[in-house]
């Protein structure tokens, strides 16, 4: 729309005018234009990336989250903590909780407070992966082991026997890894 109006009036002065530079009207309104175009689609081209990149929003902190859902009634361990931007207004989260012996309804409403304060941070799309163990020396480890033996590189939670790794995944191209011994 803008650069409509700047035409027509260009278009105008350079034939109704009779000024000795009017040829340069032209550029000069263009590079305007341009100035405007670019300062207005920086941000939107910032956000695009880190969207498409899958990065964690910069209000979203893990620790803080993991302590949160740690405190609660039944729930011993929290692992494979991912979130991410999906849109620019949609944060998707996914985790593994491991609880204690506890009925289907309070695992139900454990879960219900688990998704109430993802919501409270503005985290609505939530996948929460249940484990559960009445042995106590497996409630702080990851249950669900990978498949196959050669992806233990690639995996959140060790085989049995080696030390617990915690990943928390920053973004499809950023962890930060802390070894627990």
């Amino acid at each position: 729309m803008l650069g409509s109006v700047a035409v027509i009036i260009t278009a105008l002065v350079v034939w109704l005018s009779d000024w000795e530079d009017k040829d340069i009207l032209d550029p000069i309104l263009s590079l305007i234009i341009v100035c405007i175009i670019v300062t207005s689609t920086v941000p939107l081209v910032k956000e695009s990336i880190l969207i498409l990149m899958e990065t964690m929003p910069s209000h979203i902190d893990i620790e803080d989250i993991e302590h949160e859902v740690e405190s609660l009634d039944h729930v011993e361990n929290v692992h494979h903590f991912h979130c991410w931007k999906l849109t620019g207004n949609i944060i998707m989260a996914s985790v593994h909780v491991s609880f204690s012996d506890c009925s289907t309804e309070e695992y139900m409403e454990t879960a219900r407070k688990i998704r109430s304060h993802f919501h409270k941070i503005g985290i609505h799309s939530l996948t929460i992966q249940p484990e559960f163990s009445s042995d106590e020396s497996l409630l702080h480890s990851c249950l669900t082991q990978c498949p196959e033996k050669n992806c233990v590189e690639k995996q959140c939670c060790p085989q049995s026997g080696q030390h617990q790794v915690r990943l928390r995944r920053v973004s499809r191209f950023t962890t930060s890894r802390e070894a627990a011994f």
